[in-house]
């Protein structure tokens, strides 16, 4: 195995990853139900958002904090409860997964490092107990 070197190591994890993600029993029907996402929309904008974070290419656009907190709205809509910490813990446990699978080095590392990191932040910005 190698490390994540490049754009199209950033697609395979991205790609991968959200495969998982569909089919996952806790989270695949946020994705596929509630948010009703456009993958071919949606993937290619994790693409540059992972780009960004991983190589610091300035390709994302965006606020992912606008972006959750919009998820919030449309889920406590839908259900009556917004994203719960196991959804994070979920997410976080398919995405290092995922990074274990594919890759191993230290942009690997990184991936998963900032990945908790982002997780926490953004539950401390959505107020999830």
């Amino acid at each position: 195995m190698t490390d994540i070197s490049g754009f199209d190591d950033i697609k395979k994890l991205v790609d991968t990853f959200y495969e998982h993600l569909q089919r996952d029993e806790r989270l695949g029907h946020i994705f596929n139900d509630v948010m009703e996402l456009s993958w071919d929309e949606h993937l290619p904008v994790m693409y540059k958002f992972w780009t960004t974070v991983l190589f610091s290419e300035p390709a994302y656009k965006g606020n992912p904090r606008v972006v959750h907190e919009n998820v919030q709205s449309m889920l406590r809509s839908a259900s009556g409860s917004g994203i719960q910490r196991q959804d994070f813990e979920r997410w976080l446990e398919l995405f290092h997964g995922t990074v274990a699978e594919l890759f191993v080095g230290p942009i690997a590392d990184r991936a998963k490092y900032t990945s908790a990191q982002i997780a926490s932040n953004l539950m401390f910005a959505l107020a999830v107990p």
